[in-house]
């Protein structure tokens, strides 16, 4: 289901050229928080809520995802001399990233009885993204 919605995300193509590269990933972050902030509620909430309770929220980010791989592409196209290094740059800082965070959220796993720390990580790290990309890019 989580590839589906991702793959979801990807048929939203023709907006990138209608509404720009950087509207849609100010949408795409915004929806990524959104997905973390509505995780982080749903475990404080029903902290027992089963598989729903992280698999939803992931589907919502999941699909925000989808829809922002097409501007980094699109990204790239306007400085060509740095793009490619570019893109080396942010997709090894995305890996590197993922597999620390995979290993923090592991461990904060292991003792806990429900799924707030990966909530939390997860929110954490969505609003890290948008911070960054408020403050970074420049208009």
């Amino acid at each position: 289901m989580l590839s589906l919605t991702y793959m979801a995300g990807n048929f939203t193509r023709p907006l990138v050229g209608r509404l720009g590269v950087d509207t849609m990933i100010r949408a795409g972050v915004a929806v990524t928080v959104a997905g973390a902030a509505i995780g982080a509620t749903w475990v404080l909430l029903a902290p027992h809520g089963g598989p729903a309770v992280v698999f939803i929220p992931q589907m919502i980010i999941g699909f925000a995802s989808g829809f922002m791989l097409r501007t980094r592409s699109r990204r790239g196209q306007r400085a060509p001399a740095g793009g490619r290094q570019a893109a080396g740059v942010s997709g090894f800082m995305q890996m590197g990233l993922g597999a620390a965070t995979s290993q923090l959220i592991g461990h904060l796993l292991a003792g806990a009885e429900t799924a707030l720390p990966l909530a939390v990580v997860v929110l954490v790290l969505c609003a890290c993204g948008l911070v960054a990309f408020f403050g970074l890019i420049r208009k």
